[in-house]
């Protein structure tokens, strides 16, 4: 006897099972459906139908299948959320009816509704806060950047600009990051003043571009240390003394000269006598009291300045009896 035919629950499923965009995107999912009837009934017509949120569409491409038994077709289910859909999970529900009540079957999937994307002003540090070099001097401050937007956001482009006083050079490198939410990275803002500027403390600035949510900057400081202008050395020695006089007396020759001139100024000045110095002065006078009477000495003065440039000897003079002699070269 001819086996009768056996209809059977069809076996239906959606894939992905669940998927997650922006509100107001189109998602698409296959709908696999196979007809478990028994080799005696003939093919069967099923029917499809979709059921979505309130405010969404959806569609399905073919909205039927002619399936013989043990065979296995598929459609495409495609689903919009409403634009203004609140962030959250949302169940999508295929239907399928044939010519049997058996024939009546349903599946769900997940469509998820992401957070909207918010934009805010990313977290920027410029490290050092203050630093000090003289004029010319590069200085390396630290640029530190993090994305705060939230994580329904796709990664951001960072653009970063120095903004330096009038003639200062500087880069910053990279120039520009990608960053996605939450993440930071870091940048190297070098700053060279000019030779000429003069002391003070000046604003170097790193501007942070892209998004208009995005734009924003920071300040730090560069302080020009003050340059201290040293005099240059002196070389110049004082003129000779002049008008050198011996006043004779019985324990002392007591002598005195005329002032030297320095182009800064007479630090003091050095008495000679016979070749030896025996004095080291301020005055333009000296009582030399370590002498034998009688005895014939030879004196001269020389200057110095506070650079220890000597001057030139003065003429020398002999105390009695008077004898003209030159005075020695210096060494």
């Amino acid at each position: 006897m001819q086996e009768q035919c056996s209809p059977a629950v069809p076996l239906i499923a959606l894939s992905p099972s669940s998927q997650s965009s922006d509100p107001g995107q189109s998602l698409s999912y296959t709908v696999t459906l196979s007809n478990r009837d028994n080799t005696n009934c003939g093919s069967t017509i099923f029917t499809l139908s979709d059921a979505v949120p309130s405010g969404w569409t959806g569609s399905l491409s073919p909205s039927s299948l002619n399936l013989d038994a043990g065979q296995t077709g598929s459609v495409t289910l495609t689903v919009t959320s409403a634009a203004a859909a609140a962030s959250g999970s949302y169940g999508l529900d295929v239907n399928v009816t044939g010519s049997e009540t058996v024939h009546s079957v349903a599946d769900t999937a997940e469509y998820i509704v992401a957070d909207q994307c918010s934009m805010y002003v990313p977290e920027l540090s410029l490290t050092p806060s203050t630093q000090s070099g003289y004029p010319g001097t590069t200085l390396i401050y630290t640029v530190s950047l993090s994305n705060r937007d939230n994580p329904a956001c796709n990664g951001s482009t960072f653009s970063m600009t120095p903004s330096l006083p009038a003639g200062w050079s500087g880069t910053v490198v990279p120039a520009s990051v990608t960053l996605v939410p939450g993440a930071s990275a870091s940048a190297s803002l070098t700053v060279t003043s000019m030779d000429t500027t003069t002391s003070g403390a000046y604003s170097v600035r790193v501007d942070i571009g892209g998004a208009a949510a995005h734009e924003t900057g920071l300040s730090a400081v560069y302080v020009v240390n003050e340059v201290i202008v040293k005099p240059p050395a002196d070389s110049v020695p004082p003129t000779a003394p002049g008008a050198l006089q011996v006043d004779i007396k019985r324990k002392s020759n007591n002598l005195s000269w005329a002032s030297a001139s320095d182009n800064v100024g007479v630090a003091g000045y050095l008495v000679w006598r016979d070749g030896v110095m025996i004095a080291d002065i301020t005055t333009t006078s000296y009582s030399d009291r370590s002498i034998i009477p009688g005895t014939v000495y030879s004196y001269w003065i020389s200057a110095y300045d506070a650079a220890g440039n000597e001057s030139d000897s003065s003429k020398s003079v002999d105390t009695e009896p008077v004898i003209s002699t030159k005075p020695p070269k210096k060494k």
